[in-house]
């Protein structure tokens, strides 16, 4: 794949290969290879060219949601990209209820808790 891959650029954009050439190989020159159909053989899947493709497209998602980004989503965008579904918030109040009824049996328990046996001094 890589020797096709090369081959493929050396003939889509030979003047990266001049010495007096100043050109840079892009990541969309890359991309752009790596689906042209000549770099495949007939015989095989395409799963090389598939994660090629998905690293270069993909190289970019830690710029997608960025704070200032973020910032100015409305309050819809933002419940669409963040909420939880209705089953996980009702899953989640179901279980704050069961913290808050084993909190206070705690409580109790600590109340009516048997106090050790205190010493008391001998000589008054």
């Amino acid at each position: 794949m890589a020797e096709r891959l090369y081959d493929t650029i050396l003939e889509e954009y030979p003047n990266l290969f001049s010495k007096d050439s100043k050109a840079q190989l892009t990541r969309w020159m890359l991309v752009d290879c790596a689906t042209d159909d000549k770099t495949l053989d007939s015989d095989e899947f395409g799963t090389d060219k598939v994660v090629d493709i998905m690293l270069a497209y993909y190289e970019d998602i830690p710029e997608i949601l960025t704070p200032i980004k973020v910032g100015g989503m409305d309050a819809e965008m933002l419940s669409e990209l963040a909420a939880e579904s209705e089953d996980t918030q009702s899953r989640r109040a179901t279980l704050k209820k069961e913290v808050d009824i084993l909190r206070n049996g705690l409580t109790q328990c600590r109340r009516y808790k048997p106090r050790g046996i205190t010493s008391t001094p001998r000589d008054f």
